[in-house]
C-alpha cells in the first residue's frame, strides 16, 4: 500500500497522480538497468579460448528499450555479430551466454524494481 500523507482528499488524489505520472520513467529506469545488467552478465561469460574473436563479440552486445508504458517496459537484447547465433546455440551444444544471463537477471530484477519504485515513493 502506498502511504500518501495529505490533509484532504484532493491533496491525496493530486499526490497519487504525481506518483502515477512518474511510472513510465520508473519503468524506463528499470529496463535500462536490466539491459546494463544483461550486458555485464553476458560479457562476463565471454572469455578467450572460445575459438572466436572475443573482442568483437564482447563489444557487440546491447539492448534497446521500447517505449515504456504506465504498467510495463519492454526491451530487446542481443548482438549484431553474424556468428553470435552459432556461438550462442551451437558452440558446445548448449545455450552458453543467454541462459546464465537470464538466471542472474531473474534473481536480481526484484531488487532492481524495488530500488526504482522506492525512489518514486519516497
Amino acid at each position: 500500500m502506498i502511504g500518501i500523507e495529505a490533509t484532504n482528499t484532493d491533496e491525496q488524489i493530486s499526490k497519487l497522480q504525481d506518483v502515477l505520472d512518474k511510472l513510465p520513467d520508473v519503468h524506463q529506469a528499470i529496463a535500462e538497468r536490466a539491459i546494463e545488467k544483461s550486458k555485464e552478465e553476458v560479457q562476463s561469460n565471454l572469455y578467450p579460448g572460445h575459438g572466436y574473436d572475443t573482442g568483437l563479440l564482447h563489444g557487440s552486445y546491447g539492448g534497446e528499450l521500447e517505449e515504456p508504458g504506465e504498467s510495463s517496459a519492454r526491451w530487446t537484447f542481443g548482438s549484431g555479430v553474424f556468428y553470435d547465433p552459432y556461438v550462442e546455440f551451437c558452440w558446445g551444444g548448449r545455450c552458453s551466454h543467454f541462459r546464465p544471463m537470464l538466471e542472474v537477471l531473474k534473481s536480481e530484477m526484484p531488487t532492481i524494481m524495488d530500488e526504482e519504485y522506492k525512489k518514486v515513493l519516497e
